[in-house]
């Protein structure tokens, strides 16, 4: 059994996949994995920096440390959402893509199987995550993205260019492991700051659920309620981080 190397984690999946058909589907997984290989390039990362495995309607990205975290995730935010809004604005309502997305970090080990360990365990919690689906119903946009409380105490914090740190919001979801803190991103926030209003006591309001739309045929892949769903999840907030975070059991000082 080898020994477990840290990673950065990327892992993507396609909104309202069930309700495409056996002809949509391969056009779709397409455009998923077209979209991730360019933001991956405009990051700055070559073929050999990164491996990925198929997870049917979503696609997990195992990216070498030496490509920068700030690049990765600028290219997420931006690079990403304007190469899917092209391809959308010429697609079928059928294979129009919108992603959730999630950016974590952590060991991973790799056997003859395939790849496990608990922070990939615990991002793919967070790509599942009530809060995540919420806030990409609520989108008018292509991509909802969140980072972990590892990454956003690494990365989102200092300001990189390209990173507002403000359009980040932090929420709680319950897992098999108790609370898990997730900083999900909307630039709305960076336009409107009281679009997430503080609370009396000083924290932040949930992620809303996504209100229907007027008009939008439910349940079609484009009105934004495929996916969205979701039971035995609660979603709470929790105040601003100061000093050392700890992420899944493990304590982390400083950056990476």
């Amino acid at each position: 059994m080898s020994d477990p190397l840290h990673q950065t984690i990327l892992l993507s999946d396609i909104e309202g996949s069930g309700l495409r058909d056996d002809l949509e589907k391969p056009v779709i997984r397409r455009t998923m994995y077209e979209v991730i290989h360019a933001a991956l390039r405009t990051a700055g990362a070559e073929h050999t920096q990164y491996r990925t495995a198929d997870r049917g309607d979503g696609v997990m990205v195992l990216v070498d440390p030496a490509v920068p975290k700030p690049r990765l995730l600028h290219a997420l935010l931006r690079d990403l959402a304007d190469e899917l809004t092209s391809r959308n604005r010429l697609a079928s309502p059928g294979t129009r893509v919108r992603l959730r997305v999630v950016l974590h970090a952590g060991e991973v080990r790799r056997d003859a199987e395939g790849e496990s360990g608990a922070d990939l365990d615990a991002a793919f919690r967070m790509l599942d995550a009530e809060p995540l689906r919420a806030a990409l119903g609520a989108t008018g946009g292509p991509v909802a993205v969140a980072v972990s409380e590892f990454v956003h105490h690494a990365t989102v914090r200092h300001g990189y260019p390209g990173i507002a740190q403000e359009s980040f919001r932090r929420t709680e979801f319950s897992s098999k492991e108790g609370l898990v803190p997730l900083w999900v991103h909307d630039p709305r926030w960076v336009l409107d700051p009281l679009a997430a209003p503080a609370r009396p006591d000083g924290r932040e309001q949930p992620v809303a659920p996504p209100a229907a739309s007027a008009g939008a045929p439910t349940g079609t892949p484009d009105s934004g309620t495929g996916g969205t769903g979701g039971t035995g999840t609660t979603t709470l907030n929790a105040g601003v981080v100061h000093g050392d975070q700890f992420t899944g059991g493990k304590h982390y000082h400083g950056v990476v």
